[in-house]
């Protein structure tokens, strides 16, 4: 009896469940965290979204489209719901991230090659899940990420399209 199938287990578990409880667990943290107001950084997009600006946003032409709907909202719900969305990209950037460090290749040396028997060379031990733990865990409680998590920015939301993209090309290598 070979221990095959229990590898492939533990590595459909690293790439497959793993990111959603990264995701899981972020959600937890930044949640509890959550700025119910406008940070300073935050105010032109606020204006932006509730009317108050009168210039169009030619800078950032895909955040405007997928914040457009704020518009429609209350004014009391504008801060928090914004503040919410950036949380929701932090997240599902966060869940990306540990799916494409899941994803990339660990055959470098000649007897890795030699030891590994899966064709896209990813990683089988049973320690695998460390990687995109550890990943998202510098990534997420780095302040920096966290101050824009819990706040609007379009910085999240352009390191969401940078974590898609990236995310794509190792999917398109399996």
């Amino acid at each position: 009896m070979t221990n095959q199938p229990e590898f492939g287990r533990e590595r459909n578990f690293v790439s497959a469940a793993l990111p959603w409880l990264v995701a899981l667990f972020a959600f937890a943290i930044y949640i509890q965290t959550l700025n119910h107001w406008v940070a300073l950084n935050g105010l032109p997009l606020i204006a932006h979204a509730t009317g108050q600006a009168s210039t169009a946003d030619i800078y950032f032409p895909c955040f405007s489209l997928v914040t457009y709907p704020l518009q429609w909202l209350p004014l009391r719900w504008i801060p928090i719901v914004s503040n919410l969305f950036s949380t929701m990209c932090a997240v599902l950037t966060l869940m990306l991230l540990a799916r494409s460090v899941s994803l990339l290749p660990h055959d470098r040396t000649h007897s890795q090659r030699q030891r590994e028997n899966d064709e896209f060379s990813l990683l089988s031990i049973r320690l695998a899940w460390i990687p995109p733990v550890l990943a998202a865990c510098v990534c997420g409680l780095q302040l920096s990420f966290w101050e824009n998590a819990t706040s609007i920015s379009v910085d999240m939301f352009d390191l969401l399209l940078l974590a898609y993209a990236i995310r794509c090309f190792l999917e398109f290598r399996i």
